[in-house]
């Protein structure tokens, strides 16, 4: 078992089809000049062009530059415009006239543009909080690409990469957002105590459900865990948060009682972060419902498919694990809040250390002469007080 698996362009091995992203060689952005129907021989009905249609496309970048090539009949699920941006890939050795096929439609400029906005909005309303929320995104998607990818594409553990995967995003998120505190420090303890319990349940989920195929289970776990991470480390963060503020409000509270309160306080955040974490899961499974709806599926059959059972696992799954970090988070940052930090102690011995020693007042004169002459000194237990000498006087 390896733990890292380095990214050998998995995507070239023999049978395995090129992703867009792979490399700029493997495709090239191209536009539609002309449409044309497609060839209705030996049907009954000619086919439309929202269904299928012959492009003319002029590759905007390769060696196809400045010439115009004619696809073969592609299928789209939305008709094509003059105009259109499309990703289409070289075929060596075919014809002129279809020197290339069709890949998909180009979508990049689209997501830059909400991306930008993303960035801009992010930054003007966070500023530097949103600086290091966007550093944070890019080294996760960066671990995603560099890491999860190709090993779910390799030999190793599915549920080490998800664990993995997931402990290194929680880690960038509460280190990039929080910094390096105690606070932080203990909930990316309940964190990644979570992690494991999430990647543990979720792989007994997805065997006893026998969700997808058999080599996509690993996908589907490493999803459902990493799926929660954002929602984890907020909620981790805020926990620790809380015990260590009402420790330091209530300082005589006893554990229990610390962490008590602290849950109580912290349950409105719990529920509101577990719903919207519930709405984006249904969201991923609504279209799969609406397909089951339209074969006249009932709902129980609907909700026992595959794709909406397993949202609907994954949204359980989900809060259940999050549930059960606000109790781990709790205990723990209430151990750490009682227990005195290292600064403190320091500053406690420093203190002990700096105290002047009690000094004695220097002894008077008459004490002097009456220890040089033998007599008792003040501190002597028969030697009358003040009090009665003044009384002796009056008497005398």
């Amino acid at each position: 078992m390896r733990l890292w698996r380095l990214p050998q362009e998995p995507w070239r091995r023999p049978g395995r089809a090129s992703p867009v992203w792979a490399s700029s060689d493997v495709v090239v952005n191209a536009t539609v000049a002309a449409i044309s129907a497609c060839d209705a021989t030996g049907t009954d009905t000619p086919p439309s062009l929202d269904t299928c249609a012959i492009l003319d496309v002029a590759p905007t970048e390769g060696a196809g530059v400045g010439q115009v090539f004619r696809l073969p009949a592609t299928r789209s699920g939305a008709p094509f415009t003059v105009g259109d941006k499309v990703v289409v890939e070289p075929t060596p050795g075919a014809a002129t006239e279809t020197q290339f096929r069709y890949v998909d439609r180009q979508r990049l400029p689209v997501l830059a543009i909400l991306a930008g906005l993303l960035v801009v909005g992010l930054v003007a309303s966070a500023r530097l909080s949103g600086l290091r929320a966007l550093v944070a995104f890019a080294a996760i998607g960066a671990v995603v690409v560099l890491y999860t990818a190709p090993a779910l594409v390799g030999d190793t553990e599915p549920a080490l990469v998800a664990a993995v995967s997931a402990a290194t995003a929680v880690v960038l998120l509460l280190v990039c957002l929080g910094g390096v505190g105690r606070r932080v420090q203990v909930a990316l303890v309940g964190a990644l105590a979570t992690v494991g319990l999430q990647t543990g349940l979720g792989y007994l989920m997805i065997d006893r459900m026998l969700l997808g195929a058999p080599e996509g289970r690993g996908i589907a776990l490493t999803s459902v865990v990493i799926g929660s991470v954002g929602a984890l480390a907020h909620l981790t963060s805020v926990q620790a948060a809380d015990a260590f503020t009402r420790r330091v409000d209530t300082p005589t509270s006893t554990r229990s009682a610390l962490v008590g309160a602290s849950l109580r306080a912290t349950r409105e955040q719990a529920t509101s972060t577990i719903g919207i974490l519930m709405m984006a899961y249904l969201a991923a499974a609504l279209p799969a419902l609406v397909v089951s709806q339209s074969q006249n599926y009932s709902v129980a059959q609907a909700l026992n498919s595959d794709l909406i059972a397993g949202e609907l696992a994954a949204a359980a799954l989900a809060g259940i694990v999050l549930l059960a970090a606000l109790p781990i988070t709790a205990g723990i940052a209430t151990l750490v809040a009682l227990a005195p930090s290292p600064i403190e102690i320091a500053g406690r011995t420093a203190v002990v250390a700096e105290r002047p020693p009690v000094r004695r007042a220097a002894p008077t004169p008459a004490r002097r002469r009456r220890e040089a002459a033998g007599g008792t000194s003040r501190t002597d237990a028969n030697e009358p007080s003040l009090w009665e000498r003044m009384r002796q006087g009056l008497d005398d």
